[in-house]
This record gives structure tokens, sequence and C-alpha cells, in this order.
């Protein structure tokens, strides 16, 4: 299991540090080895440090980590600057479906209704990075549509 996958799983509690495993014992020349081909693999691949990310997880020590969805995309210097002393980690962005005409049309809804005292140019943010994952942001704002119009009456 890799440390990113204890991470998510909420598993560490604490920060933890991975070393990487060293041979004790000299080897035969054999071809390449796997260090060599995998460096080779990976040189073109755009910095950790400067690649920018959507999602990002972010952990405090003894706090069940979260996943943190920035638009426009971050860096891993604008997440630190946010959460200091948190660690973080990059997600992958998964492929995304487009919104059906259905999804669309209940987002702009709820959006509307939620969003009603804000500018537009906010509300058109809001629709377009909700676009960007109907399914995720019909959970998100059906669950908060209820608390949210509650408090507007």
């Amino acid at each position: 299991m890799t440390l990113a996958t204890l991470i998510r799983k909420g598993a560490l509690t604490d920060f933890a540090t991975a070393t990487p495993a060293t041979f004790a014992t000299e080897q035969g020349t054999a071809g390449a080895s796997v260090a060599r081909v995998a460096t080779a693999a990976v040189a073109n691949l755009p910095s950790k440090e400067t690649a920018s990310v959507r999602q990002w997880r972010i952990c405090y020590p003894n706090v069940r980590g979260m996943d943190v969805l920035f638009t426009p995309a971050a860096t891993r210097a604008q997440v630190a600057d946010l959460y200091l002393g948190a660690a973080i980690e990059p997600i992958p962005d998964t492929a995304a479906r487009m919104a059906t005409e259905a999804e669309a049309a209940e987002l702009r809804a709820l959006i509307g209704a939620i969003l009603a005292d804000e500018l537009g140019a906010d509300r058109s943010e809001a629709l377009a990075v909700a676009l960007a994952d109907p399914v995720e942001a019909l959970l998100a704002f059906g669950t908060l549509a209820p608390f949210a119009l509650k408090g507007a009456e």
C-alpha cells in the first residue's frame, strides 16, 4: 500500500517520512537498472512544485484529510500558502463527463436560488465549476439547498 493510499484512507494521523530502499549488496552488470529507466521515463514531466492541479488532499496531524477543489488550478506553493503546516498531495483529475441538459438545468436553478444575492459573475463561475463535475455538484448543491433556502426565508 502506498503512502498516498494510507493518507486518503485516513490511516495516518501524523506526518510520515518515506525512505527509498538502497541495495546493500553489489549487483552484477545485467543491463540498465530500474532506477535509470524510471528516471529517464519521468524526466520530461512537469515539476511537482510548479504543476497546477485542481484537486488537492490537505492533511493536518490528528485530523482526517480533506479534498479541496481549486478553480483555477493551483500549484503546490499556492496550496501550501493557504494551508500552513499541512501535508498536501495533488489528486489527479479524473475524466469527467459533460452535464446532461437536465443536469445543467437543475444546476442553474440550484445555483440561482442558493446564490441569489451574489454577483452575476460569481454565479457564472459557480455554474462553470459545477458543470465541470455535474455529479458531485448536484450532490453538493442539493445538500446545501435546504439549508441555504431556509436561511433566506
